[in-house]
């Protein structure tokens, strides 16, 4: 199976702090020869995410701990050339677009959506915690 991960499963794997870091990290230790992907869109959701939690104002720091986890990982960046006209029809609101759209990614490179949200459908989803 191969997957890609959204914002949050991506910052719990790189941030210690974070609430699911430890069960993002065993998920990633005992799939790590999957095949793992993440959308631009999740690279920099997660550089934003660190940005706020850690204070940081320049971002070197932040991209060299994501690039480098990214590389531990052997995590791959897959193309987003989703249209608004893609996501699903399951969108009732705001905070859905995103996930929407990661989904739809996810759909076209043949992949599960990685995700510690409960609100998503679950068909394509992998539901983690």
């Amino acid at each position: 199976m191969s997957y890609l991960l959204d914002v949050n499963a991506l910052i719990a794997g790189v941030y210690q702090d974070h609430e699911h870091h430890t069960i993002m990290r065993s998920w990633l230790n005992a799939n790590g020869e999957q095949f793992l992907c993440v959308a631009p869109v999740v690279l920099t959701g997660c550089l934003r995410v660190l940005m706020a939690v850690s204070g940081e104002r320049t971002t070197a720091r932040l991209v060299k701990a994501i690039t480098a986890f990214k590389q531990f990982y052997a995590i791959e960046t897959v193309e987003d050339d989703i249209e608004l006209d893609q996501l699903g029809k399951w969108v009732a609101g705001p905070k859905q677009v995103t996930d929407a759209h990661l989904l739809a990614i996810a759909g076209k490179h043949g992949l599960k959506l990685v995700t510690f949200d409960k609100r998503m459908p679950r068909k394509g989803v992998l539901r983690l915690g």
